[in-house]
């Protein structure tokens, strides 16, 4: 059976109502199928409060995605709006409270999973009643066969470590300009406490960043076989922070797991998640020192929007399946969520997404 079609509510209240057309009117004009069915669940199975703030966060985010296009209004008058601030937490608040709670029938499980895209009879690797909350379906493993893991035993291609829209990059110097959700930031700190002798080799090499949706698979999985040298997870640093003006550091702020890991030939990968406002929360399900194969499990995001960041050892360059980006300005780089989806390579968990261009690794092969 495919996902569930979503239903009104009947019998609603009269502000129930004004909120449910509002919330559509608000869907349509940003595009937003997923926010449309939450409308549809209004009264139901979410609470008005959660579904009020997440309207006027949405209205926030489309004003402040023009405003931020006019080079000193970004910075003049939205840099550090602490409404925008308020708004997430309150938003963070409202889907952990949603998230969290328990599903209480078959009817609101499979309600879920039309929000979530998921398929219950395929998409998922237990039967649906052992999903207890919405976060478990949302983390839910694959169902048996729906991703598999390219050419498993050529190490010489890389897959997908998650579903998503991936944007190529020929070297992290084009990092030092790119914005993600409107905000810059910087490779060193992104990578934390990692030891330079580990990180030192993905300077100036291939990168590429990826960004999911609410209907793609949110685990994550090994992109390359190997052995896991660093492991690290760090904690949000600021509540409330989208990074929607300009907000510099903020894949930093957020909560981010840090995983490298190194293949036989010595060739590294680096794999930064990040989990985004709701929640803000990752969980990674290895340890340093573990051997893993392409495909096999990771992590995790909890309930919220996610991203990440994929770093290449510059010594072993990597042919990349779709054009690296090409951004002629800075402009151009503003929110990579809105980039055309021409400009954008889907690409689900396991699909190949490049290969290891046949050099020595010990030749530097700077980009």
């Amino acid at each position: 059976m495919s996902p569930a079609t979503l239903s009104r509510p009947t019998g609603a209240s009269l502000g129930t109502k004004l909120l449910s057309a509002t919330g559509r009117w608000v869907a349509r004009r940003t595009g937003d199928p997923v926010l449309g069915q939450f409308v549809e669940m209004t009264g139901q199975w979410i609470p008005l409060s959660a579904l009020g703030t997440l309207i006027t966060w949405k209205v926030a985010m489309a004003m402040g995605t023009g405003l931020s296009r006019v080079g000193f209004l970004r910075r003049l008058f939205m840099g550090r709006l602490p409404l925008f601030h308020c708004l997430n937490r309150r938003l963070d608040e409202a889907a952990e409270s949603m998230a969290l709670r328990p599903i209480r029938s078959e009817a609101e499980a499979r309600m879920w999973c039309a929000v979530l895209g998921i398929d219950s009879d395929a998409d998922l690797s237990k039967p649906l009643a052992a999903y207890r909350t919405p976060n478990e379906l949302f983390t839910h493993a694959p169902g048996p066969g729906t991703r598999p893991v390219a050419s498993p035993n050529d190490d010489s291609v890389i897959c997908a470590p998650c579903d998503g829209s991936y944007a190529f990059f020929d070297s992290t110097e084009h990092l030092a300009s790119f914005v993600v959700k409107q905000s810059h930031f910087d490779l060193s700190r992104l990578l934390g406490d990692a030891p330079e002798e580990l990180t030192s080799s993905f300077v100036g090499g291939p990168a590429a960043y990826l960004w999911l949706s609410l209907r793609d698979n949110h685990r994550w999985y090994a992109p390359i076989s190997g052995r896991v040298r660093f492991v690290e997870r760090r904690a949000a640093q600021q509540s409330g922070m989208m990074g929607l003006f300009l907000e510099d550091g903020y894949l930093e702020a957020n909560s981010r797991a840090i995983l490298i890991i190194e293949g036989e030939t010595g060739k590294r990968v680096a794999f930064i998640p990040v989990g985004l406002s709701p929640i803000n929360s990752v969980t990674p399900m290895v340890r340093a020192g573990e051997l893993v194969c392409k495909g096999a499990p990771l992590g995790t995001f909890e309930v919220g929007g996610s991203a990440g960041v994929l770093l290449f050892d510059r010594r072993t360059p990597v042919s990349f399946d779709a054009p690296p980006q090409q951004f002629r300005t800075t402009e151009d780089l503003l929110n990579l969520n809105y980039v055309p989806e021409a400009n954008k390579a889907r690409r689900q968990l396991g699909q190949s997404i490049g290969e290891w261009r046949r050099e020595s690794p010990g030749v530097e092969n700077h980009v």
